[in-house]
């Protein structure tokens, strides 16, 4: 299942994110309604899904038409790129995520504990 969303971030347009999820494993998330912030707490209280790791990938691009108009930015507006791989306790690849991200506003920032 594919799940296209919109993150505000002080209730502008931040993130358009495309997730991609095999049903199988999340029955009738596609039926939800608005999905929480944290997924992966989500993931695991109503799934019992746990991500452990993630492989990500980031680079630079400039928003496309789509970007442009979810986001509420001009065509050309540079982005950041995130593609990230969820991957759950057996080595199972769970979730498939890319975030294009405006960082006039938001800082990506990541912690490893």
């Amino acid at each position: 299942v594919e799940i296209v969303r919109v993150r505000l971030i002080d209730a502008k347009p931040a993130i358009l994110e495309r997730i991609v999820l095999p049903l199988a494993l999340f029955p009738d998330i596609d039926k939800r309604g608005p999905l929480p912030n944290a997924l992966y707490s989500l993931y695991q209280r109503e799934y019992g899904q746990n991500i452990v790791a993630v492989e990500e990938e980031l680079h630079a691009v400039v928003a496309g038409k789509d970007d442009a108009k979810r986001l509420g930015i001009a065509a050309g507006t540079p982005l950041l790129h995130v593609e990230r791989v969820g991957i759950g306790v057996d080595g199972t690849r769970v979730e498939w995520r890319t975030s294009r991200c405006d960082t006039r506003r938001l800082v990506y920032a990541v912690t490893l504990a």
